[in-house]
């Protein structure tokens, strides 16, 4: 089992550079976990029916907390959806559910078929210094020439095709692991190896040109060093010094070039605050609480689900009619025709933003796509307060390993640890589009 889910994490995270990158494989490749995970439950429906014994490896209380929040979402979600019965449609609504539930169905799924999870720990270990290479390899010798050609930094995305901000979260993972290996190993050769790493990671993410993610990037970073190495943090400011002047020349030197990156406009933004209220973003949140004083009934059970402001309601509706290469809209086309998807609330209170001019050179000020808006807007409070428990105790577990395994020098762990809480800090940022 250890051996299938790693050829379905590597499937997963390559094949959209053979079906995008270079368009050897057909677009339909890269939906793998559309298949894999849905196939997986009725197994797992089965192995509870049976009452099959858990592993004596699972934290009880984590798996039974996150199985009740999922069935309790799943049901909050069915009732909004039949509460607005007249304005949703069916697939979006399935492909909504898929989309907010596949990572906690996921970790249900390995926390129950995975029965040695320290072998399993290991295994992942090893992935993960086998996948960095393979990273590396698509950066250095597919991206980089393309970006160098073009000038267009959405070509920097690794093995991860026309998705480039998935790369820049799966980098801060990549970050993660080495620096909490760089803690637990005495080789000198590997602390060389893994502070290669950190430039790779950091570098690459420069010329990604994610500067709405910028602050969350690095101030994920420092909390985490931090956290890492303690008192031996003012020991370490002569490497941090070296590490921000490499960071600032890094950004100066793409700033110079004619890329296009222009991360001086990051200062723009912060001197103006009060033109916030006129992005595509902040709109978002004003319509949708508009939405909510014309029908109250959706303060508790939203609009419905994959029908205002969700990635799937953006596959279905905008992406749904544009002809591009980027998304499965003309997937979806083949399936579904050219039926219209579009809620009413949609087009009043959302459709437009998504034909907002570009702010600065990039679309991520006027795209009203938000992770924290979507399960507020679209299944209510309830749902909301629901999505936010599953964080809520995913961030208080990967913190206790993280200090679990600070405190006890777990070379095992402490890497993998690090991952998990770093990436976790830095995709909370609650603007952030997905």
């Amino acid at each position: 089992m250890s051996i299938f889910f790693q050829v379905f994490f590597f499937l997963l995270l390559t094949t959209r550079f053979f079906s995008e990158t270079l368009g050897i494989l057909p677009k339909g490749a890269d939906l793998i976990d559309l298949i894999v995970i849905p196939f997986f439950i009725p197994v797992m429906v089965a192995l509870f029916a049976m009452r099959v014994q858990k592993s004596g490896q699972i934290d009880n209380k984590l798996h039974n907390s996150l199985v009740r929040l999922v069935l309790f979402y799943l049901s909050i979600s069915l009732i909004s959806f039949i509460a607005n019965y007249q304005r949703v449609n069916l697939p979006p609504a399935v492909l909504f559910l898929f989309g907010m539930l596949e990572g906690p169905i996921l970790f249900i799924l390995l926390n129950r078929l995975i029965k040695d999870k320290k072998k399993f720990g290991k295994t992942m270990s090893r992935f993960i210094n086998f996948i960095v290479i393979v990273e590396f390899c698509a950066v250095i010798f597919v991206n980089i020439p393309m970006f160098v050609e073009s000038g267009n930094p959405d070509v920097m995305s690794g093995t991860f095709g026309n998705n480039s901000y998935q790369f820049s979260v799966f980098l801060i993972i990549i970050g993660g692991y080495f620096l909490g290996k760089l803690l637990t190993t005495s080789n000198f050769t590997y602390k060389i190896y893994g502070i290669i790493i950190q430039i790779f990671v950091l570098g690459t993410f420069i010329l990604l040109q994610y500067r709405s993610a910028v602050p969350a990037f690095f101030l994920a970073y420092g909390i985490v060093f931090i956290m890492l190495y303690g008192k031996k943090f003012i020991r370490l400011a002569a490497l941090g010094t070296i590490l921000a002047l490499m960071i600032y020349g890094g950004f100066y030197f793409v700033s110079s070039q004619d890329y296009k990156l222009r991360y001086e406009d990051l200062l723009d933004v912060a001197s103006k605050p009060s033109d916030a209220v006129n992005y595509g973003k902040v709109i978002a949140f004003k319509n949708t609480a508009i939405m909510f004083t014309e029908h109250p009934q959706m303060i508790v059970f939203g609009s419905g689900p994959g029908n205002f402001i969700s990635r799937a309601n953006y596959t279905f509706t905008i992406e749904l009619n544009q002809n591009i290469t980027k998304g499965v809209g003309f997937i979806i086309r083949k399936f579904f025709g050219n039926k219209e998807f579009s809620s009413d609330v949609f087009k009043t209170h959302i459709e437009k933003l998504y034909y907002m001019d570009a702010l600065f050179g990039s679309v991520q000020l006027n795209n009203p796509n938000s992770s924290l808006l979507a399960p507020l807007a679209e299944t209510g409070f309830l749902g909301f307060i629901c999505f936010g428990g599953i964080y809520l105790i995913l961030i208080k577990k990967s913190k206790e390993y993280f200090q679990f395994s600070r405190k006890n020098a777990d070379k095992h762990l402490l890497p993998l640890a690090t991952a998990l809480f770093l990436s976790l800090i830095h995709i909370s940022e609650p603007t952030r589009p997905y």
